[in-house]
């Protein structure tokens, strides 16, 4: 669900996030589920991919925490599990407040990650209002300074240095003592794949790397996706927290009874499908079962 909900947005600015905590949080966005929780975040994923030492991750981490815009669960020796605060779309009502969307490829790209915190900041503010109005947006200039000066706690002559930088993104027009921002077409552009891709990759990667399975096959990978977009609204309304990770690891168990000299670390899909649905109340009983 790569949502960012405008309250969120409005902590990010009221707390006046660093560059590094704002990649993070948008990393994290991508990965959530419509709870706000993205499960299984490993540092050296988000390393590899937003050019983080473990350093950074860990004090970008610590800050959005203080700062309450996200909370975080060692649900596993080698990830956390982290919760976007106040961004819960489950209920249909949470939509009406508005969102940013950050499947935008913009979100990716090294000319906004090296961008600061503050100009990450005003980029995602103007950013919220040119969608949220089509794709432009205007403010008489005074205004923009008197509003922009003050979210950010910047002076004049810092917002007219941001506004430079930003014309890579924004076509900024300036007519009758006004503002008009335009989002460039590449920074409208979103990133190919459905909202629920990166979810579901995430999600299947995570309940791997926390059962230590060996050897798994690309068919393999691609079923229990299958099962993730089969069963999503079951799983997201079930009163029971049903995670794959789980029902991996029940499937271990029923591979490794306790006479069992070697354990084995395999996945059976079939196994896994049949606990799954047991766990969320449907019948089993048509599905092939084999634990060979």
């Amino acid at each position: 669900m790569k949502k960012l909900g405008i309250n969120v947005l409005q902590k990010m600015i009221n707390q006046k996030l660093t560059s590094a905590e704002i990649d993070f949080l948008l990393y994290v966005s991508v990965l959530q589920n419509v709870h706000g929780t993205a499960e299984g975040i490993y540092y050296r994923d988000m390393c590899e991919s937003l050019g983080f030492s473990w350093q950074t991750f860990y004090a970008a981490k610590a800050g959005l925490v203080k700062k309450g815009i996200i909370r975080t669960e060692k649900m596993d020796y080698s990830d956390h599990d982290i919760t976007i605060m106040d961004n819960d779309f489950s209920n249909p009502e949470s939509f009406k407040n508005g969102y940013l969307n950050t499947g935008y490829s913009v979100f990716q790209s090294q000319e906004f990650r090296n961008l600061t915190g503050g100009e990450k900041l005003l980029f995602l503010d103007l950013a919220k209002n040119c969608l949220a109005s089509g794709q432009s947006w205007w403010v008489g200039t005074g205004k923009f300074f008197a509003v922009y000066t003050e979210k950010l706690g910047i002076c004049r002559r810092t917002a007219q240095e941001y506004l430079k930088r930003l014309r890579m993104f924004f076509s900024i027009g300036v007519k009758d003592k006004k503002y008009y921002f335009t989002l460039k077409k590449a920074a409208r552009e979103k990133n190919r794949g459905s909202e629920e891709d990166g979810f579901r990759k995430n999600t299947v990667a995570v309940a791997i790397r926390r059962n230590k399975i060996d050897n798994v096959k690309i068919e393999e990978i691609k079923k229990l996706e299958e099962l993730l977009t089969r069963y999503s609204r079951e799983i997201r309304d079930s009163e029971e927290n049903v995670s794959l990770s789980c029902v991996i690891k029940e499937s271990l168990r029923i591979l490794n009874p306790a006479e069992r000299h070697k354990k084995r670390k395999i996945l059976k899909p079939n196994l896994v499908h049949r606990i799954l649905r047991k766990m969320l109340g449907l019948e089993v009983r048509t599905l092939p079962y084999n634990m060979a």
